[in-house]
């Protein structure tokens, strides 16, 4: 039965290599890459690094600013030709009998999960997934109302698992794949000066578990994601059999989407902040609370958080 393996990247070029080399040792039928307008091309870096297979599928990106993951991943599926997807960040690396110890099988799929892997730097593997391409579209793909980092996997694993398709998933250990290592910085590298986002403050955009947290919360306030909602449409020309351009023609959001993420940023900022700082938070008024965190932005400390709005515990 076929398979494909689909990545996205922007800007991660140096593991898009390490990990392409493992997946190349796997008896897959195509590889596709979403360039997502890194600033070096994918297709530079593999032609330097002497990478060179005619499985490998490169959709290159224009015009865009900041990362979107659940954008990027959802074009890349809708090239896949194969019955069976591996859905793989840029930075992991598969080993070569994957595929001959994980047989998928009606009404089951085979995921990471961050919270039994036996080694902490690897909880990020949260993100791989093995299925049957026919199932990921049942579902269509990513949920694209989710355009910052964070929580997308975990939205996608409880639409598979739930439910008209209720699968069963089944854990990859680190035995089969692994997470190269890089900071927190790297993963939310852009999120900071993203204009769209302007609700949530500068500060929090820098912290993983926030944002998590922040796009939890504004999932579960629009309406759910599945075979009636509208993914981005893009304009794409075909350069050759291996090589696409494409550039995005239109976004599709809610009605209410502006006013939604208003409202999830601030029950986030209050939730995260009840449990750094001190669940009084939520007695202080929310203006000066984010004029603390503004003004602060370079040298925040939870201490003096609490100290400054006297929300220290007796």
């Amino acid at each position: 039965m076929s398979c494909s393996i689909v990545t996205a990247c922007m800007n991660r070029n140096a593991g898009l290599v390490e990990g392409l080399r493992s997946w190349l040792k796997l008896k897959v039928d195509e590889i596709i890459v979403v360039d997502w307008s890194s600033i070096e091309a994918v297709t530079d870096t593999l032609e330097l690094n002497g990478i060179n297979d005619e499985r490998i599928k490169i959709i290159r990106v224009e015009s865009e600013s900041f990362w979107d993951l659940t954008r990027a991943f959802n074009l890349g599926f809708s090239f896949v030709t194969s019955e069976k997807i591996i859905k793989v960040d840029a930075e992991v690396t598969i080993s070569p009998d994957f595929l001959d110890k994980h047989q998928i099988q009606n009404g089951m799929y085979y995921r990471g999960d961050w919270e039994k892997v036996a080694c902490q730097t690897q909880i990020y593997v949260n993100g791989f997934f093995f299925l049957y391409t026919a199932d990921l579209r049942a579902i269509n793909g990513f949920n694209e109302y989710i355009d910052l980092y964070g929580y997308d996997d975990l939205d996608i694993y409880q639409r598979l698992e739930g439910g008209v398709l209720n699968l069963i998933p089944k854990q990859v250990t680190e035995q089969y794949i692994f997470h190269i290592e890089h900071n927190d910085n790297e993963r939310v590298i852009n999120v900071a000066s993203h204009p769209d986002y302007a609700c949530i403050p500068t500060v929090l955009k820098a912290i993983p578990g926030f944002l998590v947290m922040f796009n939890e919360l504004l999932a579960k306030m629009l309406p759910s994601w599945g075979p009636h909602s509208l993914s981005a449409e893009y304009i794409t020309t075909q350069v050759n059999g291996n090589y696409c351009r494409a550039e995005l023609k239109q976004v599709s959001k809610p009605p209410h989407f502006e006013k939604s993420k208003a409202d999830a940023a601030y029950y986030a900022v209050l939730k995260y902040l009840s449990w750094f700082v001190s669940p009084k938070i939520y007695d202080v008024d929310y203006s000066d609370v984010v004029g603390y965190l503004n003004t602060n932005e370079h040298n925040l400390s939870w201490d003096d958080m609490r100290h400054a709005f006297n929300l220290i515990e007796e």
